[in-house]
C-alpha cells in the first residue's frame, strides 16, 4: 500500500498523480475537493513492480513531487 498525507490549510483541490523514474505517467490516483483546513491521508493499492516511482501532488496552492521507491 502506499500512503500520502497533505494538510491543507484552506479549501483546495488536489490531484495526486503516480509516475515512474523515466517520467511516464502511471496513474491519476486521486482527485479530492477540499472543503476547509484539514489533514488528509490518502492510502492506495500499490501492484506495481519493485523501483523509484514519484507521485505529484497538484493544488491550487502550488505543486510538488515525492519520490519514493518500492
Amino acid at each position: 500500500k502506499l500512503s500520502v498525507t497533505i494538510e491543507f490549510v484552506d479549501s483546495d483541490h488536489v490531484v495526486l498523480e503516480l509516475y515512474d523514474v523515466s517520467g511516464k505517467r502511471v496513474k491519476e490516483l486521486q482527485r479530492d475537493d477540499i472543503a476547509s483546513a484539514s489533514k488528509k491521508t490518502y492510502t492506495f493499492d500499490f501492484p506495481y513492480a519493485s523501483g523509484t516511482y514519484f507521485v505529484n501532488i497538484h493544488t491550487n496552492t502550488g505543486r510538488q513531487s515525492v519520490k519514493f521507491a518500492k
